[in-house]
């Protein structure tokens, strides 16, 4: 059971633990593309840890192969509980089938959700490409607000008003076409839905319920990042300027904005923007984050009941 005990209380403590922590590297030099790895890695570190959990309390003999250091931990688990527990296969059964109905709807509303989503894109381009005219891969629409956003799924599309070249240069133009392209190119679309999903499934843990709010500020500042390494950060911050300056307006279903989340942050961190780093130092960044970020829950959970048996065991 101190293997499954690890694991849990690791995973506890990082869902509730982790968004603060994340939330402040947000306006830090941190690579936005690499805190999304962060972001995910952490979901999937959480909910794995779980299923191992359940899969060491329902394997017998798991006792056998702990290592040494571990089976310490569970001799000083036992003298600090002082109690034995007969009803593992129970306690595993209750648990495995918690998590089989969890696993069940998630999977259940991620196709639902992507379902919805694709045929609202699909109606939203069918109302608009009458209106417009397709232009080297963007439909333009007579507007006289500077306004652009892009539609994911199998759409892909990029939308954009004919008062977006009347207020912007062709470069600050061009800055948010590429923030656009980039948001199709990561696939945000499909994070956002999928942050929604996880999120209405498992409210109670902060993780997941913050995950949205969280995804939609960095999918913002990863786009920002890319379309900045195209025609630099300047370019791209008066662009946003000039597109948020031109009011509010709503979006069709299943599309993201150029200037519709985080503008105040985004707004900061193109101002400091410092040298783009190469793309093997972006690469290892991410490696890095995605490992700390999977390894997290069983770390965290470790060293809670290690000083928890050292005092014990004292």
């Amino acid at each position: 059971m101190i293997l499954a005990t690890v694991l849990v209380l690791g995973a506890v403590l990082t869902a509730f633990l982790a968004p603060r922590l994340l939330s402040g590297l947000e306006r830090t030099p941190a690579s936005p593309a690499g805190l999304l790895y962060v972001w995910w890695s952490l979901l999937a570190g959480v909910a794995s840890s779980v299923v191992v959990a359940l899969g060491v309390v329902l394997v017998p003999g798991h006792g056998e192969k702990l290592a040494p250091l571990v089976r310490f931990l569970a001799s000083c688990w036992t003298a600090l509980t002082s109690s034995r527990m007969h009803a593992d296969a129970v306690v595993g059964g209750l648990i495995g089938t918690m998590i089989a109905v969890g696993l069940i709807r998630v999977i259940r509303r991620v196709v639902r959700s992507r379902r919805a989503v694709r045929e609202k894109a699909e109606t939203t381009m069918w109302m608009l490409e009458p209106a417009g005219h397709w232009e080297h891969g963007v439909l333009w629409l007579e507007h006289k607000q500077p306004l652009a956003f892009s539609i994911g799924g199998r759409t892909k599309a990029i939308v954009a008003s004919t008062g977006l070249r009347e207020h912007l240069s062709p470069a600050e133009t061009n800055a948010v076409l590429a923030h656009e392209r980039a948001h199709l190119s990561g696939r945000h679309h499909l994070q956002v839905l999928l942050a929604d999903t996880l999120a209405a499934a498992f409210p109670v843990l902060p993780l997941f319920r913050q995950a949205p709010a969280a995804v939609r500020r960095l999918i913002e500042l990863a786009a920002d990042d890319k379309a900045a390494r195209h025609v630099g950060a300047p370019v791209v911050r008066q662009a946003l300027v000039r597109v948020a300056s031109g009011g509010r307006y709503g979006l069709p279903p299943a599309a993201l904005g150029a200037a519709t989340s985080a503008i105040e942050l985004r707004l900061a961190r193109l101002s400091h923007a410092g040298r783009t780093a190469a793309w093997s130092a972006r690469l290892g960044e991410k490696v890095c984050f995605v490992a700390v970020g999977a390894l997290a829950p069983a770390l965290t959970g470790a060293g809670s009941l290690a000083v928890l048996a050292v005092v014990s065991c004292m």
